[in-house]
């Protein structure tokens, strides 16, 4: 995509629009599969989606058909293939360890994930683009936010069983505020109007805001309550979704920015490491605040959920003073 859209603005548009991609299904999806479910029965429901599979293949093979897309002759290979094993490998473990639902192998998860976000996903970039250091930055970078905005919204369906309505229906309600921001906000292309600074102190100020939000929520709602209940953890959902709206597709974009071509490692690659920073971020975001919330909640209560929830806040605002001098956040 960087390839296509040289421009900075023009690329954040398009990676806005690229985030589409996944935001709306969110959306829709579940809606219609309840409808499906509701008129038809579960077959239908588990079916349908492999309607809108084949005729979005044929859609996006038709469009591919209109980009002058110029193809190398030998196909881009990825380097450091161990080091990304070992970053599955790692996460994988650590999800199983949150699965025994106990505070010991908790705290085995959280040790597991913090080494392969120290040790396995640095030599992993390094491995796909040595020469580009500023694109490693931006990886980094994107794996801050997304490790913020899914560990988020991971825990918010939790803390609306808590705090809100125990049914489930106001929590799905809460959880799909956070990508109808992002969604508007990624396809308005407002974020090409921010500066790379202003990004920085979005994603910042939002993210321990929408935290600390949630911690509110779970002291001071009483289960059952409309209107307060749904407000207080909904500021939180709103503040993740605009943050990300306004920040994903422009860290993308200035990851790119000024990255050179060397020998077998290419704009691909590029692509591969973003990608790598996002699958890590959205993983160790969900495994260390969700996971661990679970267990605090299944353990102790909502009051220690809350207590959790502020220094999950205290933590995101710490990594983002650290990363202040990131080249990504520099402009």
């Amino acid at each position: 995509m960087s390839t296509v859209y040289t421009e900075a603005a023009e690329r954040e548009r398009a990676f806005g629009l690229f985030a589409l991609m996944w935001v709306v299904p969110s959306l829709v999806g579940p809606a219609v599969t309840s409808i499906a479910l509701v008129l038809a029965d579960w077959r239908v429901a588990l079916a349908w989606p492999a309607v809108v599979l084949l005729i979005g293949r044929v859609l996006v093979s038709r469009a591919l058909r209109a980009l002058d897309i110029g193809r190398a002759e030998a196909p881009a290979t990825v380097r450091g293939v161990g080091w990304f094993a070992g970053v599955a490998l790692g996460l994988g473990a650590a999800l199983v360890l949150l699965g025994l639902d106990a505070l010991p192998p908790v705290g085995t998860a959280v040790i597991v994930t913090g080494l392969v976000v120290a040790l396995a996903f640095p030599r992993a970039l390094t491995a796909v683009v040595p020469q580009n250091r500023r694109l490693r930055a931006g990886a980094v970078a994107f794996a801050l936010v997304c490790a913020s905005y899914f560990g988020i919204t991971a825990i918010l369906p939790l803390v609306a069983a808590v705090a809100v309505d125990p049914s489930g229906v106001v929590g799905a309600v809460l959880v799909a505020v956070a990508p109808l921001g992002w969604a508007l906000l990624s396809a308005g292309g407002v974020g090409a109007r921010l500066s790379t600074r202003g990004a920085y102190h979005v994603s910042a100020s939002a993210f321990p805001i929408a935290t600390l939000a949630i911690a509110l929520a779970v002291t001071v709602v009483e289960p059952g309550g409309r209107f307060p209940a749904i407000a207080t953890p909904g500021v939180a959902s709103l503040a993740a979704g605009v943050a990300m709206g306004l920040v994903y597709p422009k860290v993308l974009a200035d990851a790119f920015t000024d990255f050179h071509e060397h020998p077998g490692e290419s704009r691909a690659h590029g692509g591969v490491a973003m990608e790598l920073g996002e699958g890590v971020g959205t993983a160790a975001g969900s495994i260390v605040v969700a996971g661990i919330g679970g267990v605090v909640v299944a353990s102790f209560g909502g009051g220690e959920l809350a207590l959790f929830m502020v220094v999950v806040g205290a933590v995101i605002a710490v990594m983002f003073g650290a990363a202040r001098r990131n080249p990504t956040w520099s402009g």
